[in-house]
Protein backbone atom coordinates (compact mmCIF):
# COMPACT_ATOMS: atom_id res chain seq x y z
CA UNK A 1 0.00 0.00 0.00
CA UNK A 2 1.15 3.46 -1.16
CA UNK A 3 1.65 6.43 1.52
CA UNK A 4 -0.47 9.26 0.84
CA UNK A 5 0.55 11.86 -1.55
CA UNK A 6 0.26 14.84 1.12
CA UNK A 7 2.79 12.12 3.36
CA UNK A 8 5.24 11.78 1.08
CA UNK A 9 4.82 15.50 -0.03
CA UNK A 10 6.02 15.77 4.17
CA UNK A 11 8.86 13.77 4.30
CA UNK A 12 10.10 14.77 1.23
CA UNK A 13 10.59 18.25 2.51
CA UNK A 14 11.58 17.09 5.83
CA UNK A 15 14.35 15.32 4.09
CA UNK A 16 15.61 17.82 1.67
CA UNK A 17 15.63 20.34 4.37
CA UNK A 18 18.03 17.90 5.84
CA UNK A 19 20.03 17.33 4.04
CA UNK A 20 20.52 20.71 2.06
CA UNK A 21 21.28 22.06 5.95
CA UNK A 22 23.96 19.82 6.00
CA UNK A 23 25.94 20.81 3.24
CA UNK A 24 28.09 23.67 2.43
CA UNK A 25 30.15 26.09 -0.33
CA UNK A 26 33.16 23.32 -1.30
CA UNK A 27 35.26 26.21 -1.70
CA UNK A 28 38.14 24.51 0.17
CA UNK A 29 41.30 26.50 1.03
CA UNK A 30 44.92 24.66 1.26
CA UNK A 31 45.97 27.92 4.01
CA UNK A 32 43.38 26.15 6.33
CA UNK A 33 45.05 22.93 6.47
CA UNK A 34 46.95 23.14 9.66
CA UNK A 35 48.05 18.91 9.78
CA UNK A 36 50.79 17.76 10.23
CA UNK A 37 52.66 15.10 7.56
CA UNK A 38 54.95 12.48 9.23
CA UNK A 39 57.69 11.80 6.27
CA UNK A 40 60.01 8.66 5.56
CA UNK A 41 59.50 7.79 9.44
CA UNK A 42 58.29 4.06 9.45
CA UNK A 43 55.29 3.66 11.81
CA UNK A 44 55.53 1.79 14.71
CA UNK A 45 52.55 -0.40 13.91
CA UNK A 46 52.74 -2.50 10.90
CA UNK A 47 49.73 -3.16 8.93
CA UNK A 48 47.77 -5.62 9.20
CA UNK A 49 47.80 -7.90 6.40
CA UNK A 50 44.23 -7.10 4.79
CA UNK A 51 42.10 -9.69 2.13
CA UNK A 52 40.33 -8.38 -0.78
CA UNK A 53 37.27 -8.04 1.99
CA UNK A 54 37.78 -7.28 5.55
CA UNK A 55 35.19 -8.04 8.51
CA UNK A 56 35.51 -6.08 12.01
CA UNK A 57 33.78 -7.09 14.96
CA UNK A 58 33.30 -4.26 16.84
CA UNK A 59 33.49 -4.90 20.61
CA UNK A 60 33.37 -1.43 21.96
CA UNK A 61 36.34 0.45 21.80
CA UNK A 62 37.83 -2.86 20.42
CA UNK A 63 37.88 -4.50 16.96
CA UNK A 64 38.44 -7.86 15.82
CA UNK A 65 39.57 -8.06 12.33
CA UNK A 66 38.85 -10.74 9.79
CA UNK A 67 40.00 -11.57 6.39
CA UNK A 68 37.03 -13.33 4.21
CA UNK A 69 38.61 -16.51 2.42
CA UNK A 70 37.22 -19.90 1.20
CA UNK A 71 34.16 -18.56 2.68
CA UNK A 72 35.30 -18.70 6.14
CA UNK A 73 36.55 -15.79 8.37
CA UNK A 74 40.70 -15.35 9.54
CA UNK A 75 41.64 -13.96 12.34
CA UNK A 76 44.58 -10.98 11.60
CA UNK A 77 44.61 -9.00 15.00
CA UNK A 78 43.02 -5.90 16.37
CA UNK A 79 42.38 -2.01 15.82
CA UNK A 80 41.52 0.02 18.44
CA UNK A 81 38.69 2.71 17.91
CA UNK A 82 38.36 1.90 14.68
CA UNK A 83 35.06 3.29 12.74
CA UNK A 84 35.39 3.34 9.22
CA UNK A 85 38.08 2.23 6.66
CA UNK A 86 39.61 2.26 3.25
CA UNK A 87 42.12 0.90 1.70
CA UNK A 88 44.16 0.15 -1.37
CA UNK A 89 47.36 -2.24 -0.84
CA UNK A 90 49.08 -2.08 -4.50
CA UNK A 91 49.08 1.77 -3.26
CA UNK A 92 50.12 0.56 0.03
CA UNK A 93 47.51 3.54 0.88
CA UNK A 94 45.38 2.80 4.54
CA UNK A 95 42.96 5.23 5.47
CA UNK A 96 41.60 4.69 9.32
CA UNK A 97 38.31 6.76 10.58
CA UNK A 98 39.43 6.66 14.19
CA UNK A 99 37.19 7.40 17.67
CA UNK A 100 38.58 9.74 19.94
CA UNK A 101 37.73 11.68 23.10
CA UNK A 102 37.81 15.41 24.00
CA UNK A 103 39.29 16.31 27.41
CA UNK A 104 35.25 16.33 28.42
CA UNK A 105 34.98 13.21 27.40
CA UNK A 106 32.81 14.15 24.41
CA UNK A 107 33.61 11.56 21.34
CA UNK A 108 34.39 12.88 17.97
CA UNK A 109 36.76 11.44 15.82
CA UNK A 110 39.81 12.17 13.06
CA UNK A 111 40.82 10.58 9.70
CA UNK A 112 44.37 8.68 9.50
CA UNK A 113 45.83 8.60 6.17
CA UNK A 114 49.10 6.26 5.45
CA UNK A 115 50.76 6.06 2.61
CA UNK A 116 53.63 3.70 2.58
CA UNK A 117 55.97 5.57 5.34
CA UNK A 118 54.05 8.52 5.63
CA UNK A 119 51.34 9.45 7.76
CA UNK A 120 48.99 12.40 8.53
CA UNK A 121 46.48 12.98 11.06
CA UNK A 122 42.77 15.01 9.86
CA UNK A 123 41.50 16.41 13.34
CA UNK A 124 40.75 20.14 12.58
CA UNK A 125 37.08 19.35 12.54
CA UNK A 126 35.04 17.93 15.13
CA UNK A 127 33.38 15.15 13.10
CA UNK A 128 34.15 13.20 10.03
CA UNK A 129 32.01 11.28 8.06
CA UNK A 130 31.08 9.76 4.58
CA UNK A 131 34.34 8.85 3.17
CA UNK A 132 35.11 7.53 -0.43
CA UNK A 133 38.05 6.56 -2.38
CA UNK A 134 38.73 7.26 -5.97
CA UNK A 135 38.91 4.45 -8.52
CA UNK A 136 42.81 4.78 -8.28
CA UNK A 137 43.25 4.72 -4.16
CA UNK A 138 45.00 8.34 -4.46
CA UNK A 139 42.10 10.31 -3.01
CA UNK A 140 39.30 10.61 -0.82
CA UNK A 141 36.33 12.51 -0.05
CA UNK A 142 34.27 13.51 2.52
CA UNK A 143 32.40 15.84 5.15
CA UNK A 144 32.90 17.33 8.21
CA UNK A 145 31.63 19.48 10.59
CA UNK A 146 32.89 21.75 13.44
CA UNK A 147 30.65 20.48 16.55
CA UNK A 148 27.96 17.44 17.19
CA UNK A 149 25.13 19.75 15.51
CA UNK A 150 24.00 19.23 11.64
CA UNK A 151 23.65 22.98 10.89
CA UNK A 152 27.75 22.62 11.56
CA UNK A 153 28.37 20.95 8.60
CA UNK A 154 31.38 21.91 6.39
CA UNK A 155 30.44 20.16 3.21
CA UNK A 156 32.51 18.31 0.99
CA UNK A 157 36.28 18.23 0.98
CA UNK A 158 38.81 16.06 -0.98
CA UNK A 159 42.09 15.28 0.29
CA UNK A 160 45.21 14.24 -2.36
CA UNK A 161 46.68 11.47 -0.83
CA UNK A 162 49.51 11.06 -3.16
CA UNK A 163 50.52 15.12 -2.00
CA UNK A 164 49.40 15.19 1.11
CA UNK A 165 47.02 17.83 0.87
CA UNK A 166 42.98 19.44 0.37
CA UNK A 167 42.33 20.54 -3.31
CA UNK A 168 40.57 23.35 -3.83
CA UNK A 169 37.39 23.11 -5.52
CA UNK A 170 35.39 25.98 -7.36
CA UNK A 171 31.84 25.92 -7.17
CA UNK A 172 28.81 27.36 -5.76
CA UNK A 173 26.88 24.19 -5.64
CA UNK A 174 25.38 23.43 -2.54
CA UNK A 175 25.71 19.18 -1.89
CA UNK A 176 22.75 17.49 -0.88
CA UNK A 177 24.04 15.73 2.39
CA UNK A 178 26.45 12.76 1.60
CA UNK A 179 25.15 12.99 -2.06
CA UNK A 180 28.71 12.83 -3.95
CA UNK A 181 30.43 9.49 -5.82
CA UNK A 182 33.90 9.47 -7.42
CA UNK A 183 33.19 9.14 -11.25
CA UNK A 184 36.36 7.78 -11.63
CA UNK A 185 40.12 8.88 -10.53
CA UNK A 186 40.08 12.53 -11.61
CA UNK A 187 35.98 13.32 -11.63
CA UNK A 188 33.56 13.30 -9.35
CA UNK A 189 29.93 13.51 -9.33
CA UNK A 190 27.39 15.66 -6.77
CA UNK A 191 24.12 16.61 -7.10
CA UNK A 192 22.83 19.32 -5.48
CA UNK A 193 21.70 23.12 -6.19
CA UNK A 194 22.63 26.55 -6.67
CA UNK A 195 21.43 28.98 -4.33
CA UNK A 196 19.12 31.18 -5.36
CA UNK A 197 19.50 29.89 -8.88
CA UNK A 198 15.57 28.17 -9.67
CA UNK A 199 16.14 24.43 -11.15
CA UNK A 200 19.64 23.98 -10.30
CA UNK A 201 18.71 20.63 -8.45
CA UNK A 202 21.10 18.89 -11.11
CA UNK A 203 23.87 16.02 -10.78
CA UNK A 204 27.06 18.07 -11.05
CA UNK A 205 30.37 16.54 -12.62
CA UNK A 206 33.66 17.77 -11.28
CA UNK A 207 37.00 17.27 -12.89
CA UNK A 208 39.67 17.78 -10.96
CA UNK A 209 42.50 17.94 -13.61
CA UNK A 210 40.76 20.47 -15.74
CA UNK A 211 39.24 22.29 -12.77
CA UNK A 212 35.70 22.33 -15.01
CA UNK A 213 32.40 22.18 -13.13
CA UNK A 214 29.64 20.77 -15.57
CA UNK A 215 25.75 19.44 -15.44
CA UNK A 216 26.43 15.53 -15.95
CA UNK A 217 22.53 15.12 -15.68
CA UNK A 218 19.22 17.02 -15.02
CA UNK A 219 15.86 15.26 -16.06
CA UNK A 220 15.21 13.79 -12.34
CA UNK A 221 11.55 14.64 -11.67
CA UNK A 222 11.50 15.82 -7.93
CA UNK A 223 13.96 15.43 -5.43
CA UNK A 224 17.43 12.90 -6.09
CA UNK A 225 17.90 10.65 -2.60
CA UNK A 226 20.47 8.63 -4.08
CA UNK A 227 22.63 7.84 -6.72
CA UNK A 228 25.19 5.44 -8.32
CA UNK A 229 27.56 6.09 -10.95
CA UNK A 230 27.78 2.51 -12.71
CA UNK A 231 32.15 3.76 -14.50
CA UNK A 232 31.32 5.48 -17.58
CA UNK A 233 28.25 3.84 -18.55
CA UNK A 234 25.73 5.90 -16.98
CA UNK A 235 24.14 6.51 -13.23
CA UNK A 236 21.52 4.74 -11.22
CA UNK A 237 19.76 6.97 -9.30
CA UNK A 238 16.10 7.27 -7.36
CA UNK A 239 14.32 10.05 -7.70
CA UNK A 240 10.80 11.04 -5.33
CA UNK A 241 8.30 13.40 -6.29
CA UNK A 242 5.20 14.44 -4.53
CA UNK A 243 3.23 11.67 -6.52
CA UNK A 244 5.83 8.49 -6.01
CA UNK A 245 9.63 7.46 -5.96
CA UNK A 246 11.17 5.40 -9.22
CA UNK A 247 14.37 3.70 -9.65
CA UNK A 248 15.65 5.06 -13.00
CA UNK A 249 18.91 4.61 -15.00
CA UNK A 250 20.74 7.12 -17.17
CA UNK A 251 22.96 5.57 -20.05
CA UNK A 252 24.73 7.67 -20.89
CA UNK A 253 26.33 6.29 -23.91
CA UNK A 254 22.40 6.49 -25.38
CA UNK A 255 21.40 9.95 -23.11
CA UNK A 256 18.44 7.90 -22.39
CA UNK A 257 16.08 7.58 -18.93
CA UNK A 258 14.43 4.33 -18.30
CA UNK A 259 12.32 4.04 -15.58
CA UNK A 260 13.04 0.87 -14.14
CA UNK A 261 10.43 0.69 -10.68
CA UNK A 262 8.64 2.66 -8.30
CA UNK A 263 8.22 0.40 -5.36
CA UNK A 264 11.75 1.21 -3.91
CA UNK A 265 11.28 3.65 -1.17
CA UNK A 266 14.90 3.55 -0.60
CA UNK A 267 18.70 2.86 -1.45
CA UNK A 268 21.44 2.62 0.90
CA UNK A 269 24.81 1.02 -0.98
CA UNK A 270 25.40 -0.50 -4.65
CA UNK A 271 28.26 -2.28 -6.12
CA UNK A 272 28.45 -3.20 -9.39
CA UNK A 273 29.69 -6.47 -11.31
CA UNK A 274 31.27 -5.57 -14.10
CA UNK A 275 32.39 -8.58 -15.80
CA UNK A 276 28.13 -9.81 -16.08
CA UNK A 277 27.05 -6.11 -16.48
CA UNK A 278 24.78 -5.79 -13.04
CA UNK A 279 24.31 -3.84 -10.12
CA UNK A 280 23.57 -4.95 -6.56
CA UNK A 281 22.11 -2.66 -4.17
CA UNK A 282 20.49 -2.85 -0.74
CA UNK A 283 17.06 -1.53 -0.82
CA UNK A 284 13.52 -1.23 0.82
CA UNK A 285 10.41 -0.80 -0.74
CA UNK A 286 7.25 0.43 0.03
CA UNK A 287 4.87 -1.54 2.70
CA UNK A 288 7.68 -3.53 4.36
CA UNK A 289 10.02 -2.88 7.17
CA UNK A 290 12.92 -4.90 6.16
CA UNK A 291 15.82 -4.39 3.86
CA UNK A 292 16.93 -6.62 1.13
CA UNK A 293 19.49 -7.17 -1.35
CA UNK A 294 18.48 -6.15 -5.30
CA UNK A 295 20.07 -7.08 -8.51
CA UNK A 296 19.60 -4.95 -11.43
CA UNK A 297 20.51 -6.70 -14.97
CA UNK A 298 21.24 -3.73 -17.03
CA UNK A 299 21.10 -5.57 -20.27
CA UNK A 300 17.51 -6.12 -19.76
CA UNK A 301 17.15 -3.53 -16.96
CA UNK A 302 14.97 -5.96 -14.76
CA UNK A 303 15.33 -5.58 -10.87
CA UNK A 304 15.29 -8.89 -9.06
CA UNK A 305 14.87 -9.19 -5.38
CA UNK A 306 17.55 -11.61 -4.12
CA UNK A 307 16.78 -11.95 -0.15
CA UNK A 308 13.97 -13.00 1.81
CA UNK A 309 14.51 -15.32 4.57
CA UNK A 310 17.93 -15.97 4.69
CA UNK A 311 18.55 -13.41 6.03
CA UNK A 312 14.71 -12.33 6.55
CA UNK A 313 15.94 -8.48 6.87
CA UNK A 314 19.67 -6.91 5.28
CA UNK A 315 21.48 -4.69 7.66
CA UNK A 316 21.98 -1.29 5.67
CA UNK A 317 24.39 -0.21 8.00
CA UNK A 318 26.96 -3.37 7.48
CA UNK A 319 28.00 -2.73 4.36
CA UNK A 320 27.82 -3.92 0.74
CA UNK A 321 30.97 -5.27 -0.87
CA UNK A 322 31.95 -7.30 -4.18
CA UNK A 323 35.24 -9.75 -3.47
CA UNK A 324 37.20 -10.48 -6.63
CA UNK A 325 35.09 -13.74 -7.34
CA UNK A 326 31.96 -11.78 -7.86
CA UNK A 327 30.66 -12.96 -4.65
CA UNK A 328 28.20 -9.75 -2.87
CA UNK A 329 29.20 -9.72 0.87
CA UNK A 330 26.44 -8.32 3.29
CA UNK A 331 24.90 -8.09 6.35
CA UNK A 332 21.83 -9.39 8.00
CA UNK A 333 20.13 -8.05 11.12
CA UNK A 334 18.67 -9.25 14.28
CA UNK A 335 15.84 -6.64 14.70
CA UNK A 336 14.93 -7.80 18.26
CA UNK A 337 18.93 -7.47 19.58
CA UNK A 338 19.92 -5.21 16.71
CA UNK A 339 22.95 -7.72 16.52
CA UNK A 340 23.96 -8.90 12.92
CA UNK A 341 25.74 -11.12 11.16
CA UNK A 342 27.35 -11.90 7.57
CA UNK A 343 26.35 -13.69 4.60
CA UNK A 344 27.65 -14.15 0.95
CA UNK A 345 25.36 -14.51 -2.16
CA UNK A 346 27.23 -16.61 -4.58
CA UNK A 347 26.30 -15.77 -8.27
CA UNK A 348 27.48 -18.96 -9.84
CA UNK A 349 24.76 -20.83 -8.11
CA UNK A 350 22.60 -18.16 -7.22
CA UNK A 351 22.85 -19.22 -3.27
CA UNK A 352 23.24 -17.54 -0.11
CA UNK A 353 24.89 -18.53 2.93
CA UNK A 354 25.49 -17.24 6.41
CA UNK A 355 29.86 -16.74 7.14
CA UNK A 356 29.54 -16.17 10.73
CA UNK A 357 29.19 -18.52 13.57
CA UNK A 358 28.60 -16.21 16.17
CA UNK A 359 26.21 -12.96 15.81
CA UNK A 360 27.06 -9.79 17.12
CA UNK A 361 28.09 -5.69 15.49
CA UNK A 362 29.78 -6.39 11.90
CA UNK A 363 31.09 -4.01 9.64
CA UNK A 364 32.63 -5.31 6.11
CA UNK A 365 34.61 -3.69 4.07
CA UNK A 366 36.54 -4.13 0.80
CA UNK A 367 40.07 -2.94 -0.74
CA UNK A 368 39.56 -0.02 -3.80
Amino acid sequence: MKPSKKLIAALILGMISFNFTACDKKDISNSTVEESKLENKQSSKKHLNFSDVVIVRQKGNENDIFNLQDYKLSDIGKLDDLSGLLYNKDKSVYIYLLNTFDKEGVLHNKIKVEKGNDEVILNQSFLYSDLKMSSDGLKIAYRSFKDKTITSAEGMSIYDIKEFKKIKIDSEVLISGNLYQWLNEDEILYYGAIPGKLNSNKIYKYDLRSKQEKVYYDNIDGYCMYFFPIENKGVLFLENSEEESRVCYFDSEKNKKTVLSNSIKQIYKSVFDSKNNVVYFLGKIFGENDTALYKLDLQNTKIERITYDLPKSVDEKAGLVMDKDYNVIFGGVNLENKDNDVYLYNLKDNTTRLITNHSGIYRIYGEK
